[in-house]
């Protein structure tokens, strides 16, 4: 799928369309339960009155675009922000990677299928199930097999295990009638890119733009310049190819370096930069490298920016970016993200003369 990313112009890619879901998964009573009278009303005056298939699927449509709305306007977190601190009771919406049961075929009660999160957590962390609200075969499949699915889902108990109860499940896709998109003339096969559309590739920031094009540069050439590069000298490079002040670190930040002068297709962006160089080890980027419990990713996460970047001097491992993509990349605040490895950071400061 990323190599069909790669086929996207750069304009293309730095489109904002929007997050919707195709729902496989939706307990009507427990989302009028949840969410109230005024919910149902307003659903029972947009909904079809006919019991056809179309019907059906048109209205499970129009519930989960207002269960969405309703989650952008309440800013539910994410699964992996709520997991820091989880109350019971508490919506989660987000998009999850599920281990795969084969009961969703097999069960006729309610079964549980649980969560894999991309870091390290106490407990463990399941999706409490009835098959009676399965609304399409696809929301079956999708909980058979392992993959990732969009959840908004209430937090039904905390210990032992987290446990939560569904409301809406089905595949996470990019809105092919989003204004946006038909601006940017993306076809509709783009849709089923998922998050991972919201990853900003170094080369598609305007700043660093000189790196378009240019060869990747022998293994052996990057690892022995960027093994003895100090954090400090690639933190301040970056900020003057951006044209930024550079300011020393204190303990409270949440990030390494704010800078509100990056662009993506000329459009202005505000940037959150978290920066790692051989001190903390020359070696993969994995989760041990940023802090207890992943904390300076949450840190990242909650600058008020529009691009969380992820700088190392090694390479960055798949656990890293996504962590990151958990964290920046939600149906209530959509976010880019981008992973600067070892080869891509030395490209960047060659290209502009920084390694003299």
């Amino acid at each position: 799928m990323r190599d069909e990313l790669k086929k996207l112009t750069i304009e293309q890619r730095n489109a904002d369309p929007e997050f919707t879901i195709d729902p496989g998964f939706i307990n009507y009573r427990y989302c009028f339960s949840v969410f109230g009278t005024g919910f149902l009303n307003a659903f029972n005056n947009i909904r079809h009155q006919n019991d056809d298939w179309l019907a059906k699927r048109a209205n499970d449509h129009y519930i989960t675009r207002m269960i969405l709305a309703t989650c952008r306007n309440q800013s539910f977190p994410t699964l992996s922000l709520a997991l820091q601190n989880p109350l019971v009771g508490q919506i989660i919406c987000g998009i999850e990677a599920l281990e795969g049961t084969e009961e969703v075929y097999t069960s006729e009660s309610s079964f549980y299928n649980r969560v894999v999160l991309p870091f390290e957590y106490d407990r463990e962390v399941k999706l409490f199930i009835n098959p009676n609200y399965f609304v399409a075969d696809t929301g079956k499949s999708e909980q058979a097999h392992p993959g990732e699915v969009a959840i908004i889902a209430r937090i039904e108990k905390v210990i032992p295990e987290v446990i939560l109860k569904p409301l809406v499940m089905g595949g996470p896709m990019l809105d092919p009638n989003n204004e946006m998109s038909e601006q940017m003339g993306l076809s509709a096969g783009y849709m089923w890119y998922g998050p991972i559309f919201f990853e900003t590739m170094m080369e598609n920031i305007d700043e660093f733009s000189k790196v378009r094009g240019v060869a990747d540069y022998p293994r052996d050439e990057w690892t022995s310049i960027m093994s003895a590069l100090a954090e400090e000298k690639v933190k301040t490079a970056v900020a003057e190819i951006l044209g930024d002040e550079v300011k020393k670190d204190w303990g409270g930040e949440q990030n390494d370096h704010f800078s509100a002068r990056v662009h993506l297709s000329g459009k202005k962006h505000t940037a959150a930069f978290a920066f790692k160089g051989p001190g903390s080890g020359f070696s993969e980027m994995t989760l041990k490298h940023l802090g207890k419990n992943q904390d300076q990713i949450i840190r990242l996460a909650n600058s008020e920016t529009d691009l969380l970047v992820v700088q190392h001097c090694h390479d960055i491992g798949e656990n890293v970016r996504t962590t990151l993509r958990h964290f920046a990349v939600t149906f209530t605040r959509q976010r880019r993200y981008c992973c600067m490895d070892g080869q891509e950071t030395y490209k960047l400061l060659k290209t502009y003369g920084k390694l003299k």
